[in-house]
């Protein structure tokens, strides 16, 4: 049975193989060999429960077989329960310290458990920076608060400071310092983490000292933009050497994040994808591409090969198909006025899939009106918006029906009023 179990194992054939390993077992439920391919077989359908089952038997009938341990430490993977699979390896490696397998799955979990810990999954969004309409529009610093208690208030997981935005590279060292201070002093005792960006420099090791500048105030990660390490028209080797050389000034305990949206976007092909995964010193990645087709290319490689490495979407056009191919969460980069809408989206869509949709297509017609609005005065949008937005957030409590969805995408027209009265009082 073994013997037979093993070929339709490795042929694919993992129901047929199942069966015979179960037929072996109901025959010699001592064969501990027999346990481990089982388990591994359960472990290829889903069924993890059972994997981690048959794992736990394999140990308890030879405590000396170091595989057992890599059955059991896989199943914690697939969990995504990184601490447990991690004791797991290292107590496989007091069986046989130089097991590659062993080794690795522990890498594998220690990574893992460290991605956790740097980011939530979740709806993140920049807080914008909210310039005074007066010229020659100065920050609102009275304003940047309002901005958090808007977002916090609205059920955000986190909040990213200094994004990518074009806006954000006007400021200056000093001013990102301060900007992501005052966030930070405003979100003490919420249940909110912040990242932020960093001011970039053509010299890498002046851009490592401002990230870590920008870490030293508190928050849980620093945020790259990948086109900071090279121009357009550089080949992604260049953009690769650049990187590794920008970590070799920086400090290892400092995690970082990259994201491929931005005033200058620039993408990250599969290779670039796994040899930055390989580095273990980046954490997650926000990807921007508006292409299904590569955005699954990207979500398969990531979920077949970087266990525990993160992947958000900045595109909230494509917000779903991240959804549906497993990412962590959505990660604006620029001012989202509509936050509430993403929380619900982020909670409800695997159960309610055609509300989510719809109110997918209208992110997609709203999209380019939200960028037109970044930044702005907060007071200002929701002394005009309120009831609007009232209305926006009335979606988190109902489902669609096509009428509404109808009147739903009919308030992008508002929006554009908005846009005109704001500019107006901007350029006044």
């Amino acid at each position: 049975m073994k013997e037979k179990g093993n070929v339709a194992f490795k042929e694919g054939r993992y129901q047929e193989a199942l069966e015979l390993f179960s037929e072996g077992i109901a025959l010699d439920s001592s064969n501990f060999l027999l346990w481990s391919n089982r388990s591994a077989t359960y472990l290829k359908l889903g069924e993890f429960g059972k994997a981690l089952k048959d794992a736990n038997t394999v140990i308890s009938l030879n405590p000396q077989f170091a595989k057992g341990y890599i059955r059991k430490g896989n199943t914690f993977l697939s969990l995504k329960s990184w601490k447990e699979a991690a004791h797991c390896f290292e107590d496989g490696l007091k069986i046989e310290p130089e097991n590659k397998e062993l080794i690795k799955g522990r890498e594998i979990a220690l990574f893992s458990l460290q991605c956790s810990n740097v980011i939530k999954d979740g709806i993140w969004v920049p807080v914008p920076i909210a310039y005074s309409t007066e010229k020659p529009f100065p920050i609102r610093w009275d304003l940047v608060d309002q901005f958090v208690d808007f977002y916090v208030n609205n059920g955000v997981t986190g909040l990213y400071c200094v994004s990518n935005a074009a806006e954000y590279s006007k400021l200056t060292e000093e001013e990102c310092i301060q900007f992501t201070k005052q966030v930070m002093s405003r979100v003490q005792g919420k249940q909110v983490q912040v990242v932020s960006g960093a001011k970039e420099s053509d010299n890498l090791q002046t851009y490592a000292k401002n990230v870590k500048d920008i870490y030293d105030t508190g928050v849980s990660s620093v945020v790259l933009s990948l086109a900071s390490f090279a121009k357009p028209h550089e080949p992604e080797t260049t953009l690769l050497a650049n990187i590794k050389t920008f970590l070799s000034y920086l400090d290892p305990a400092i995690p970082i994040g990259i994201t491929e949206a931005g005033a200058t976007c620039r993408q990250a092909s599969l290779y670039l994808l796994e040899e930055m995964h390989n580095l273990k010193r980046i954490y997650y990645l926000v990807e921007n591409s508006g292409s299904v087709v590569m955005t699954e290319k990207k979500f398969k490689v990531f979920k077949d090969q970087m266990s525990g490495f993160k992947i958000f979407c900045a595109n909230p056009t494509n917000f779903s198909n991240c959804i549906e191919f497993g990412g962590n969460g959505f990660f604006g980069d620029i001012g989202s006025f509509i936050p509430a809408i993403l929380v619900w989206v982020w909670k409800n869509h695997a159960v309610q899939k055609e509300v989510s949709n719809g109110v997918f297509l209208f992110l997609s017609l709203s999209e380019p009106t939200v960028q037109w609005l970044f930044p702005t005065n907060l007071k200002i949008f929701l002394k005009l918006h309120e009831p609007s937005l009232r209305g926006l957030e009335a979606v988190t409590r109902m489902e669609l029906p096509p009428a509404q969805r109808e009147e739903l995408v009919a308030r992008v027209s508002h929006l554009h009023d908005a846009v005109s009265y704001i500019q107006t009082i901007i350029k006044s």
